[in-house]
């Protein structure tokens, strides 16, 4: 991983570059087969987390971006009032996500001391190209966002 250099952006700047990026890689993964959805249900989706999405973490192999993790620190109180927008038209695998999603914003999480102005780090999406996958960078992004929420 010594040839790869990770940058995190905080200010939002680079959204179409990472639009762009998710677009041409992500749809290219196992998860379609368990949660299949089109380029242009990702496109909306993305369109709209991404715009409110301040961080990201880039990875670069030269100048080409290989890798995009993106997530925001935020309320409890603005995770609870997030939209559940539907990605998907049909799976039985969807479908039970879906339902998973709706019953977890359900759950009362003030008994275990989160309040609404508790802050939490919901990520996004982690996306690795698929010629730099099996190289431990997906993993790497995730340690890395655990660090910073912490």
């Amino acid at each position: 991983m010594s040839d790869l250099r990770f940058e995190r952006c905080v200010d939002g700047s680079r959204k179409e570059e990472i639009l762009k990026f998710l677009l041409e890689n992500f749809l290219q993964n196992t998860l379609q087969k368990v949660l299949p959805f089109s380029v242009e249900q990702a496109r909306f989706h993305w369109e709209r987390s991404i715009a409110g999405c301040k961080n990201a973490q880039l990875v670069f192999s030269e100048n080409d971006l290989v890798a995009v993790e993106t997530g925001d620190l935020v309320s409890y109180r603005e995770t609870k009032e997030e939209s559940t927008d539907v990605l998907t038209e049909n799976g039985e695998n969807s479908k039970r996500t879906e339902e998973f999603l709706a019953e977890m914003s359900n759950v009362d999480l003030e008994k275990f001391g989160v309040t609404d102005q508790s802050k939490i780090y919901s990520n996004g999406v982690v996306c690795v190209s698929e010629t730099m996958r099996g190289k431990k960078i997906g993993s790497k992004l995730v340690k890395n966002s655990i660090e910073f929420a912490t």
